[in-house]
């Protein structure tokens, strides 16, 4: 097994904070609907494959309202720019068709058209989910530092120049100790991360937006004061924010078993 040290947050340098986002950033993208002169957040997704099915991993309940598009938008690692796919295009996976519980489970894919795929890859990386999985079983839970990134309704505007609409997303790293609590309900287990609201850490009011964002566990190791990224593990997949009580609001997310058992059986078989 993989030995782990896990740091206060208050330990972690801006500078290294900042590098996991970026590396984070080139597996994620922001699901945008555009509109005549505004673009509406549909969520948050990780690129991923499996075998020659490529997709977003998301929350189930993006996936509906996504489905209902004509055109879905994906915001690339790419500066500012426009691309949308057809929805008819898509072809959708949910972990259940009954969305009445906000406990889940709430876990969803959208397989990508061959064209698509070609383009996404020009910009961002496709995550592959046999060799995360490999790599995420012989990590604990417990240790690391973990992160969870995607791009809050918030942080969605929208610029216009003469050719086109463009959306302008800044995508959020939110910076956790390992998971308060992790359970397994049938086939699909359970993090809960809690977000403590201070002064300096500048969290969104809300993380409306961050449905379907990765969950990500990261092997740091510090040497003579300076740290290093030894590695990045795709750990889960955000779906619900709890209401704020006084400074703090619970993350409930997806983690690797509902990720590397359950969606990965759908997509090799």
């Amino acid at each position: 097994m993989t030995r782990l040290t896990t740091f206060l947050i208050k330990e972690l340098p801006d500078e290294l904070i900042n590098g996991i986002s970026e590396q984070i950033a080139r597996y994620s993208v922001s699901l945008i609907e555009y509109r005549t002169d505004s673009a509406q957040s549909m969520g948050s997704a990780v690129l991923a494959y499996v075998g020659d099915t490529y997709g977003l991993i998301t929350a189930a309940h993006v996936v509906k309202p996504v489905m209902d598009l004509e055109m879905l938008g994906i915001v690339l690692n790419a500066g500012a720019h426009r691309y949308e796919i057809p929805t008819k295009h898509l072809t959708s996976i949910v972990s259940s068709l009954d969305l009445s519980s906000d406990s889940g489970p709430d876990l969803g894919f959208l397989k990508l058209p061959g064209y698509a795929v070609g383009r996404v890859k020009a910009h961002n990386v496709f995550v592959s989910l046999a060799r995360h999985r490999e790599k995420k079983f012989a990590l604990s839970n417990s240790k690391g530092v973990w992160v969870v990134h995607g791009s809050p309704e918030a942080n969605v505007r929208v610029e216009r120049n003469d050719r086109a609409t463009t959306l302008l997303g800044k995508a959020m790293s939110y910076v956790t100790a390992p998971p308060d609590e992790c359970s397994m309900i049938g086939d699909f287990d359970y993090l809960r991360f809690r977000a403590e609201y201070t002064d300096s850490n500048n969290l969104p009011e809300t993380f409306q937006g961050v449905s379907g964002s990765g969950v990500w566990q990261l092997n740091v190791e510090r040497r003579n004061e300076k740290f290093e990224i030894l590695d990045v593990c795709l750990a889960g997949i955000a779906f619900r924010e709890t209401k704020r009580t006084e400074n703090s609001r619970e993350l409930l997310c997806h983690g690797p078993h509902s990720l590397f058992d359950w969606l990965y059986s759908q997509l090799d078989s």
